[in-house]
């Protein structure tokens, strides 16, 4: 498990650093993606560990399921979308902090006069996407595993 988590946080770092290099003029420093890959991976493992205690409804010995799929989706979402916002905040600090060219392109939303603007929508996709990924393939493994255990 500890090196499938080390494999994640190397992989999201790649996905950053490429990413938005590769979506903004500024690029970004390594240590600031180091950090938004650890966050992630932080992030992975609370939103994996909160959808297995969703899944507690089920019996392991039969292997019957007392909540659905859409129901057990359902209570995990919601911490799901608090979790993207946190992590969209905290990477825009750790950007802030640590990639000032990059958090001078990112802040040019603001002197637009525009709240919604493309730039930090764009990088707002860009932080949510491993942790979307990650969670559909939780949600996906844990309900196909379950249904085996139907069987």
């Amino acid at each position: 498990m500890a090196g499938l988590l080390i494999a994640w946080v190397i992989g999201t770092f790649l996905y950053f650093k490429i990413v938005i290099d590769w979506a903004f003029d500024a690029d970004i420093m390594i240590s600031a993606a180091v950090l938004i890959a650890i966050l992630e991976g932080i992030s992975t493992i609370f939103i994996g560990a909160l959808h297995a205690i969703q899944l507690l409804n089920y019996d392991w010995t039969i292997g019957s399921i007392f909540t659905g799929f859409r129901t057990t989706v359902r209570k995990t979402v919601l911490i799901l979308v608090a979790t993207m916002l946190f992590n969209i905040i905290c990477a825009r600090l750790i950007i802030f902090g640590f990639s000032r060219e990059l958090n001078r392109e990112i802040q040019n939303f603001c002197k637009t006069g525009c709240l919604v603007h493309g730039t930090i929508l764009k990088f707002s996709l860009i932080i949510i996407i491993p942790l979307l990924l990650h969670y559909a393939v939780v949600v996906a493994g844990t309900y196909r595993t379950a249904k085996q255990g139907d069987r």
